[in-house]
Parts: C-alpha cells; sequence; structure tokens
C-alpha cells in the first residue's frame, strides 16, 4: 500500500461520459496533488461542467475510474462525495446582497452545516486588509 503522503489528493483516469452517440469526455486523465493549483479550460461544449459532474457524483461517467485520496468515487451518491471532502459551487449571476465576498463564497461550503461559520465576530484576521472576520476553514478528513 502507497504511503499516505505520497497519494494524489485527486486521481482521474481514463474517463469517458458518452450521452448516446455523443462523447462528451473521452479517456480524460489527469492527478492532482497537494499543494498544486488548476485551471480546467475549454470552450462550450468541451465537457468541462460534464468532469465536474462526474467527479461530484452528478452524473455516473460511462468508464474510468476518479479517486479522492484513494477512495473510489464513482457509484458514490453526491452527498457521499461531500462527505468524503469535494463540493462544488454553481455559477450564479445574483450574490447575496447583504453579505461580504467571503459570505457569498463560504455559502458553497455549507454543505454541512458546520462550515463558514465565523470564529468570532468581532475578530479581525491580522494581516488580511479589508477582512471583518476570520472563518475557521473545515477540516480535511483522512479516514
Amino acid at each position: 500500500m502507497a504511503d499516505f503522503f505520497d497519494m494524489a489528493l485527486l486521481e482521474i483516469t481514463n474517463v469517458t461520459k458518452d450521452f448516446g452517440g455523443l462523447e462528451a469526455l473521452s479517456n480524460v486523465s489527469m492527478q492532482i496533488n497537494d499543494g498544486d493549483i488548476i485551471s480546467l479550460i475549454g470552450p462550450n461544449g468541451a465537457g468541462k461542467t460534464t468532469l465536474f459532474n462526474c467527479i461530484t457524483g452528478t452524473m455516473p461517467p460511462t468508464s474510468g475510474s476518479i479517486k479522492f485520496l484513494g477512495t473510489q468515487l464513482i457509484g458514490l451518491p453526491p452527498h457521499e462525495v461531500a462527505r468524503q471532502g469535494i463540493a462544488r459551487t454553481f455559477q450564479h449571476i445574483r450574490l447575496f446582497n447583504r453579505m461580504t465576498v467571503m459570505d457569498n463564497v463560504m455559502v458553497g461550503n455549507d454543505h454541512t452545516g458546520r462550515t463558514g461559520i465565523p470564529v468570532g465576530a468581532d475578530q479581525t484576521c491580522p494581516g488580511t486588509p479589508g477582512a471583518d472576520r476570520c472563518f475557521a476553514p473545515p477540516p480535511l478528513r483522512y479516514d
């Protein structure tokens, strides 16, 4: 068994998604390691959203493997994928007008009701210009 710290955070291997006669994803493979910053770019219809849907469990791939911290995600319902530590937000053009930018971003991370809660209502974030509150990051699960 590989050492935990040598394991990829997210490993996508030969993921294919067919919609009848249309192949939206064809043998997509990538590995994301701790500290990586990845961009997924492409024109409309290139399969970006389809890949995110496959990763998050909202749409099963036709074939392939998607592992997060060594755990196979394919076949898990979206709420179980979220419990593993993978969640997504959707592109909305309407924000919550009375909330800060940080609060709007944290809405997408509040799938359990335990995240995005201010550490202290009057606590400021040292060294962060303009930050009105500090937020406790969600804990990573490694079990």
